[in-house]
């Protein structure tokens, strides 16, 4: 028989719940989540992993004059601060995220970047992460039209159906996205039910975010917020040389990994509007 001899119950003023878009699963170790004011660059906290896997700041400079408690009142402006979050993972699956937030939360729980999305912080794949069996991959290196370097951080986005999968670029351009596959079709165009998976294909939308000035204001090894690329301006895709469209309809075969290009290009052409 086991006895519960204490609970403890501890208050933080931050909790994040890191997701990976790929496998639609909670991302739980082997990363390192700092926090600063951002009018404290160098007051630099580092976050507690908790037992459920999420990541806490107990303390952070500024709030210790704020009490929680399951009664406190949403924040006000006037005892409210903004402060960066910086996520970097370990394993090298993930690529670095930065993004603000203002403390305290105007709610109980988790931090909820997004209303649809609820309390979960998604991070983008890394171009190096391996492909996994059962799982979709697109990959590509992204080329700036007009100066001819890598289009760093460009939001590369996916639609198949009613589904929307995101990519990111690094500094090389590169980008990898990977989700499960679509549901299998059961009849081919001409009639036949009897599909092998290696028959199976799906179409894909693409469409691309891409600012240049985003990474040449940065200095070196800094990063964007999240808000500021998702607020990227739309971006016209390359698919031949002299050709080119503001989304691309694209063919993914079951196994296979789809390399975005121009034409017969190894990289693809962006160009913003």
């Amino acid at each position: 028989m086991i006895s519960i001899l204490e609970t403890i119950s501890t208050d933080t003023f931050l909790g994040i719940c890191f997701w990976d878009q790929a496998e639609d699963k909670q991302i739980r170790e082997d990363l390192e989540v700092v926090a600063w004011p951002k009018s404290a660059p160098d007051m630099i906290t580092k976050a507690v992993r908790t037992a459920s896997g999420y990541y806490a700041f107990h303390h952070l400079p500024g709030l210790q004059s704020i009490k929680l408690s399951p009664s406190s009142a949403p924040a006000t402006p006037l005892n409210s601060r903004p402060f960066f979050v910086a996520v970097k993972d370990l394993a090298d699956r993930f690529l670095p995220l930065q993004f603000q937030v203002t403390l305290p939360l105007p709610y109980r729980g988790l931090y909820k970047p997004d209303v649809e999305q609820g309390a979960k912080v998604y991070l983008f794949s890394a171009p190096s992460r391996a492909s996994k069996v059962g799982m979709a991959t697109v990959r590509g290196c992204l080329i700036d039209k007009t100066t001819k370097i890598p289009a760093t951080f460009a939001l590369i986005k996916i639609k198949e159906n009613d589904r929307t999968r995101y990519g990111l670029s690094d500094s090389r351009g590169c980008f990898s996205i990977m989700f499960p596959y679509p549901s299998f079709k059961t009849k081919m165009q001409n009639g036949s039910s009897n599909i092998h998976p290696n028959q199976q294909t799906w179409t894909l939308t693409v469409s691309t975010k891409y600012s240049p000035t985003l990474a040449a204001n940065l200095s070196e090894d800094a990063l964007p917020t999240l808000s500021d690329i998702m607020n990227q301006i739309d971006a016209d895709i390359y698919y031949t040389e002299d050709k080119f469209v503001e989304s691309m309809s694209v063919t993914l075969q079951y196994d296979q990994t789809l390399i975005l290009r121009t034409g017969k290009q190894s990289t693809l052409e962006l160009q913003p509007k």
